[in-house]
């Protein structure tokens, strides 16, 4: 049974391997900006601040996953994602709650986020496509940069977006909401 609960990677590369569970489902873990969390396994935690790199293969699971200035290349479990900062998302998010409150969250290609991902953009963030995902649902004044990907919205609940869609992609909307 792990016994971490709190995990702070300050510098360098950290490796999880082995086995599941290396640390406390009730962990608090942050990555600072230059280091590097890599587990090998699947690991779940209360929460994620990272403002580093997550690296792997592997899921990593977070009731909160916050990202300040982030690279995300492992997957990302977890009910919800909150975005201060710039941030690179290359694995995948199945959070259902995405919050981009500051910052460009870059995603590296197709349906980086889970198709039912609920996503509020406060203006004046920006969500970075880099192909094309379909969303639950799009709320708030934040900037959605298609490039040339088509966005497609499938939810069954009305909500509000203010905010602007730029580039030559598409916007497709599907659902009752």
């Amino acid at each position: 049974s792990a016994t971490v609960t709190t995990l702070a990677v300050n510098n360098g590369t950290l490796t999880l391997a082995a086995t599941n569970d290396r640390i406390a489902d009730t962990a608090n873990v942050s990555v600072a900006a230059g280091a590097v969390l890599a587990p090998a396994v699947n690991e779940t935690v209360a929460t994620l601040s990272l403002t580093g790199t997550l690296s792997g293969s592997s899921t990593f699971t977070a009731a909160t996953t916050l990202e300040t200035g982030a690279s995300v290349q492992a997957n990302l479990g977890g009910s919800s994602l909150t975005v201060n900062g710039n941030a690179t998302l290359t694995g995948t998010a199945a959070a259902t709650t995405v919050a981009l409150d500051g910052g460009t969250l870059t995603l590296s290609s197709a349906n980086r986020l889970a198709s039912t991902a609920n996503v509020t953009l406060a203006a004046p963030a920006t969500l970075q496509l880099g192909g094309n995902q379909t969303l639950g649902s799009i709320l708030g004044a934040g900037s959605i940069a298609l490039g040339s990907a088509t966005l497609t919205h499938t939810g069954t609940t009305a909500t509000s977006f203010a905010g602007t869609l730029s580039g030559t992609g598409g916007l497709l909307k599907q659902g009752t909401g």
